[in-house]
C-alpha cells in the first residue's frame, strides 16, 4: 500500500506535466501518433499502478 501512497503522486505529476503537450502536439506533423503512443504510455502505467494495487483475498488492510 506504501508503494502506491508514494507512485500515485509521481503519475499526476507526470501527467501534469504531459497535459500541453498533448493538447499542442495533434497539430503538428506525425504529432498525432506520438500523441496516440504518449497516451498508451501513461494508460499502461496507470494500469500497471492500479493491478498493483489490488488487495489479495488473504490480505487484511482495509
Amino acid at each position: 500500500m506504501l508503494i502506491i501512497a508514494l507512485l500515485v503522486p509521481v503519475l499526476l505529476l507526470v501527467t501534469l506535466a504531459a497535459l500541453p503537450a498533448l493538447i499542442i502536439m495533434p497539430f503538428f506533423p506525425g504529432g498525432t501518433e506520438r500523441m496516440v503512443t504518449l497516451l498508451r504510455a501513461h494508460i499502461s502505467y496507470a494500469r500497471a499502478l492500479l493491478t498493483g494495487s489490488r488487495s489479495t483475498p488473504g490480505d487484511k488492510s482495509p
